[in-house]
């Protein structure tokens, strides 16, 4: 059994969450070389490089990206027994969850899910990101998030997944403006969400024409302003009399899914962030 020294430890979680070796010499006050040897003496002892310096800045190989994973949950498991031994409310919640989810959902599912967890527990770091489908895996790979949510699983060894809802899009435009332009509105270039909507239409695959607005609460808004048509997440627009459905369409579904770090012990914060979730998600994601 081969035991990692908590020193070359701390000293490779610094750099990870300081971004550089510069600013993680700082935050440990301890020079760059002394820092730079730690890390170093700690590549030797596994026999694999744990950063790949780019130009851009440093990246984690994958076996730093697995170290990454154990260091971290070593580093919130001291944390809760510590609160334990010291006997601190046991029913508060402490340390940090770090949420990352898709725009359509954050705003929808994740604020209301939390809503008491977060209100009533002032000692509770929170952060919570609304990302492009594609930012969302590479966070849950540096360790930025601890919990996704997302229209595809995170797959990656140490990662559990599990579907929460489905999501319904339909076809919309405003319900005030009768000459509504036959543009459509996406995010972005990338963003295939009416395509894939028109795909799913027999016969209707006409040229699309597409506007891009940065977020979904802004497609909405441009949609009740008769920009154009959307397709948008049923369950955004329940109780929005500015927009109407138009029918005659197939939905275009997607599943929704949850997916966190699969840690053999339990984090207060994050299983009941978790289960508030999986409780709220189903009365809206269906």
């Amino acid at each position: 059994h081969m035991s990692l020294s908590s020193l070359y430890l701390d000293a490779f979680y610094a750099v990870v969450q300081n971004g550089s070796f510069t600013n993680a010499s700082k935050a440990l006050a301890i020079t760059q070389s002394a820092l730079s040897q730690r890390v170093l003496n700690l590549e030797n002892e596994l026999g694999k490089s744990l950063f790949i310096r780019e130009t851009t800045g440093l990246r984690l190989t994958e076996s730093g990206e697995e170290l990454l994973q154990y260091v971290t949950a070593k580093v919130k498991m001291e944390n809760q027994v510590v609160q334990n031994i010291l006997g601190e409310d046991e029913t508060a919640l402490k340390g940090e969850i770090k949420i990352g989810s898709i725009s359509t959902i954050t705003r929808s599912i994740v604020f209301p899910a939390l809503c008491d967890i977060i209100r009533n527990n002032e000692n509770l770091h929170v952060e919570i990101f609304s990302k492009e489908l594609s930012e969302l895996a590479p966070m849950s790979r540096s360790g930025e998030v601890d919990i996704v949510i997302s229209y595809e699983p995170i797959t990656r060894q140490g990662w559990k997944s599990e579907q929460i809802g489905i999501e319904t899009n339909v076809l919309c435009q405003s319900s005030k403006y009768k000459n509504v332009s036959n543009k459509f509105l996406d995010h972005d270039i990338e963003d295939s969400t009416t395509k894939e909507f028109f795909k799913l239409q027999k016969g209707k695959n006409n040229k699309i024409v597409r506007d891009y607005y940065d977020d979904i609460y802004q497609i909405i808004d441009a949609t009740e302003k008769g920009f154009g048509k959307a397709v948008i997440p049923k369950h955004l627009i329940l109780e929005n009399k500015k927009i109407k459905v138009l029918e005659g369409h197939k939905d275009l579904v997607y599943p929704i899914f949850l997916s966190s770090p699969d840690l053999a012990f339990t984090l207060k914060p994050i299983d009941q962030s978790i289960d508030a979730i999986r409780d709220y998600a189903p009365k809206l994601l269906i």
